[in-house]
């Protein structure tokens, strides 16, 4: 499914379920809470598996939910909230990639990050710059490990994407 932005979707559906004949900033408050809950669950799974130490994933998202960023993006009726948690996701789902034995499952989470990846991107497209940067980043710490079956399998729906959203974007004309 091509959106042309998920949050004004998600906010659409709300104020058309929740608030007739009514616009409530309240509305993109209550879609950001969820969005945020689901942010602090990645980041304490994401520092937990990396440092298996609980008190190090619990401090993690202290810092990053009493922060006053995260109380920001949540607070005001934009799309920062998704397009933060989407980023987060496709980090995540890059580090389970990375621990995955298997290339059929690390494919699909590839796809997964790259979807989430996608869709953050047009809540914002401030969001290709960390999506390009974790793509080209990833990719050289595969070829760094000599991982070059995994390197070929992770750039192809890359480049595809990469190409998709530069023909999306009209970079080179119509």
């Amino acid at each position: 499914i091509v959106l042309k932005n998920p949050y004004e979707l998600l906010v659409n559906i709300a104020e058309g379920v929740f608030s007739k004949n009514n616009i409530s900033k309240w509305i993109g408050i209550v879609i950001n809470i969820p969005f945020f809950i689901l942010s602090q669950i990645i980041i304490f799974k994401l520092v937990y598996a990396i440092t298996k130490d609980i008190k190090q994933g619990l401090l993690s998202i202290c810092v990053y939910g009493f922060s006053s960023v995260a109380l920001g993006f949540s607070i005001y009726t934009r799309f920062y909230t998704l397009a933060l948690f989407l980023i987060l996701l496709a980090f995540y789902l890059h580090y389970r990639i990375w621990n995955s034995k298997s290339l059929v499952k690390g494919f699909f989470y590839e796809i997964i990050a790259f979807i989430s990846l996608y869709y953050s991107f047009k809540c914002s497209e401030l969001a290709a710059v960390i999506a390009v940067s974790i793509f080209i980043c990833f990719a050289f710490a595969l070829l760094i490990r000599k991982r070059y079956r995994q390197f070929f399998i992770y750039i192809s729906p890359g480049i595809l994407g990469g190409f998709y959203v530069i023909d999306y974007s009209g970079v080179l004309g119509d």
